[in-house]
């Protein structure tokens, strides 16, 4: 009921739409009552679906899918964020499957190794979660050439007692290292003389000088014994 012909009947009845002469207006509800602030906008893509494909390898914290709504449920090593984005929990290779559940849920999951099928049974074994694939071990061929008589464990380092180190004899640490030549210094005989002196001087001086007149006397002896000859 508009204003206008409610203004009218009271004006010219003394009465409203109703005859109590209350005056009623109604207002319907619209969407854009308020303002135009819920209108469509040309904005930008989220960037959704899935950001890797089956088979493909991926580290753990990689997105796989980004969706809005849980769409896909997170399987075996995946995760899911609060924005129900599913990432990758460990090192591998992404599989889209179905859930062995009884709902069917579609899952991405992520297998260790490339021939894992998933979904697993119940009672499989554990896979191993190293990151790494077994390889077979290839021995290196020996290539030194051995020279003279070799010598054996036993002969060479044998445990001393009280001890538990192999230690070679000493003959043969002796024999490793090669002859010390030792350079004579050309004032070692000054030095050696100086030295022996010093400590003769010394001795006499604990002595309190007693011993210094024989010392004079056997030289003056020494010297005369000399001359004679």
């Amino acid at each position: 009921m508009g204003i206008l012909p409610s203004l009218r009947n009271i004006c010219a009845g003394g009465s409203g739409g109703n005859g109590t002469g209350i005056l009623q207006q109604v207002r319907h509800a619209t969407h854009k009552a308020s303002g135009a602030a819920n209108g469509a906008h040309n904005t930008a893509g989220k960037r959704l679906g899935a950001k890797k494909t089956a088979g493909e390898k991926v580290v753990p914290g990689m997105i796989i899918y980004r969706q809005r709504g849980t769409l896909w449920f997170p399987g075996e090593n995946a995760g899911i964020g609060r924005d129900h984005t599913i990432f990758a929990m460990n090192t591998g290779y992404v599989r889209y499957y179905r859930d062995s559940g009884p709902k069917k849920r579609k899952t991405i999951g992520v297998a260790i190794t490339p021939d894992q099928p998933l979904p697993r049974p119940p009672n499989a074994a554990r896979t191993r979660r190293l990151g790494v694939e077994p390889t077979p071990l290839v021995e290196k061929p020996d290539v030194s050439v051995p020279q003279g008589t070799p010598l054996t464990q036993e002969d060479w380092a044998k445990v001393v007692p009280r001890s538990y180190i192999p230690r070679p004899d000493n003959w043969r640490i002796g024999k490793v290292m090669g002859p010390v030549v030792r350079k004579k210094s050309v004032f070692e005989g000054f030095e050696r003389s100086a030295k022996r002196r010093e400590a003769r001087l010394k001795r006499i001086a604990l002595k309190g000088g007693k011993g210094e007149s024989k010392a004079k006397a056997k030289a003056k002896a020494r010297a005369k014994k000399v001359k004679g000859l």
